[in-house]
């Protein structure tokens, strides 16, 4: 089974690392920011220049941000039940100089498992289609209605800002993501 999965908010907390660089950059207060539960459409949507200002501070953050609590352990299991990894992110050049090179680079120092990374995903649903993914995980509920639409079951990751929605499947840690990968490998 190849298991699709996000990096950014969902391998690691991007935008909490992120938030207070933005914050500083645009004079917003960031306690009163961090309140609302943006994300990162909502620099987007308000700042012409948020893909310039977002390049610097990507590049600069994203490498040395921490992995979440759990990742490799819960994922290095899932390569034991003989499943492959696909990395899928939106990660792309109005971010990053190089986002494979970044993205790849911070996989491997971070020793997290994957069998394959995918960059500049757009159209998630698109991507898990063509590179034949079977499960998905990712924090962006625009991805999940896009994944979902294929047919293909995924789930929202949860964080603070897309906790509104309800009546979807929902993945809160990657010890769930485990066991729902391996509940689903035993029904085939």
């Amino acid at each position: 089974m190849r298991v699709g999965i996000d990096i950014d908010d969902t391998i690691c907390s991007t935008f909490d690392y992120v938030l207070p660089y933005f914050c500083l950059f645009y004079k917003l207060d960031y306690k009163s920011i961090k309140k609302q539960n943006v994300d990162y459409y909502y620099f987007n949507s308000r700042y012409s220049n948020y893909y310039d200002v977002a390049k610097v501070i990507y590049q600069k953050i994203t490498p040395n941000i921490p992995v979440n609590k759990g990742v490799i352990k819960y994922l290095k299991k899932i390569k034991k039940l003989g499943h492959e990894i696909v990395f899928i992110t939106a990660r792309g050049n109005k971010g990053y100089d190089r986002p494979y090179q970044i993205s790849y680079d911070y996989l491997v120092q971070n020793k997290v498992p994957f069998d394959a990374l995918i960059v500049d995903a757009q159209d998630k649903g698109k991507v898990c289609l063509e590179e034949h993914v079977d499960i998905f995980f990712d924090d962006d509920i625009n991805n999940y209605n896009s994944v979902s639409s294929r047919g293909i079951e995924v789930y929202l990751y949860t964080i603070n800002s897309n906790k509104k929605y309800k009546d979807i499947r929902r993945a809160n840690n990657f010890r769930q993501i485990y066991k729902i990968v391996r509940r689903k490998s035993r029904a085939r």
